[in-house]
């Protein structure tokens, strides 16, 4: 992830960074070691002290907010970063506000995973069609894109990364016009699931959680049974990592 970075938004250059969600580091110590000076925007005060702790304050600060909240006092910086958490940003601050921080000619660098059709979890989601059908009333089921169609729709949105953002992660927003699109890179990944890692995941939906208990343990109970039986109890999940680098205009 970070070379991809790198050859966007050139970190050897030891650039200042504002990282949007640090959480404990674990994305921080990348910029770290390629010899970045981060300050990190982090609304979890555990999460911070956790962070705080890990590194050397003359490289790393982190202040105990939202993006959305974050007074800059007019501080700029090289490189923003939120990695995976632009979407908790309020779509009229998103690019606009990381815009206003940027140095001139500086980068925002944003990472997302999709997921693909066509591996083993998708076979499992429609094989559990039925069993959605008996306990949801009003679920929904969501499709992933194939590999194609998402390489197609991510070289159509352009050079404006809102665009290509919201074409990449539905819970993006278009609107980027002030940050112009450099580099997008992506690889693909597969994740294999134990039968555990399936439930798990499934619990975290609204969905799910909105069920009965009764209703929900009766539901995840056949699901083991399905992923058990009919995937081994590991079926594989698609991913296209994607990186994307922006430069301000």
């Amino acid at each position: 992830m970070f070379d991809a970075i790198d050859a966007g938004a050139n970190l050897a250059t030891h650039p200042s960074v504002i990282e949007v969600g640090c959480g404990t580091g674990q994305a921080t110590e990348g910029l770290l070691q390629r010899g970045c000076r981060v300050l990190a925007i982090e609304p979890g005060a555990e999460l911070a002290r956790v962070a705080r702790e890990k590194f050397e304050p003359s490289v790393f600060d982190v202040e105990v907010t939202t993006f959305d909240d974050w007074a800059s006092q007019g501080r700029t910086f090289d490189v923003v970063f939120p990695a995976t958490a632009d979407h908790r940003v309020h779509p009229s601050l998103r690019w606009v506000k990381a815009a206003e921080v940027l140095n001139p000619g500086g980068s925002i660098a944003l990472t997302t995973n999709r997921t693909l059709d066509g591996a083993g979890f998708n076979e499992f989601s429609t094989a559990a069609r039925d069993l959605h059908a008996k306990y949801l009333d009003d679920y929904e089921e969501t499709t992933s894109p194939t590999e194609e169609q998402l390489v197609s729709v991510l070289e159509e949105a352009g050079p404006d990364i809102g665009a290509v953002w919201e074409a990449a992660e539905p819970q993006a927003s278009g609107g980027g016009s002030l940050l112009e699109m450099s580099t997008v890179s992506w690889h693909r990944w597969n994740d294999r699931y134990t039968t555990d890692k399936v439930i798990g995941l499934l619990s975290t939906h609204s969905a799910y959680l909105s069920m009965p208990g009764g209703h929900r343990r009766e539901l995840f109970a056949a699901m083991r049974d399905l992923v058990d039986s009919r995937f081994g109890g590991e079926p594989v999940r698609s991913y296209r990592a994607l990186v994307g680098v922006a430069h301000k205009v």
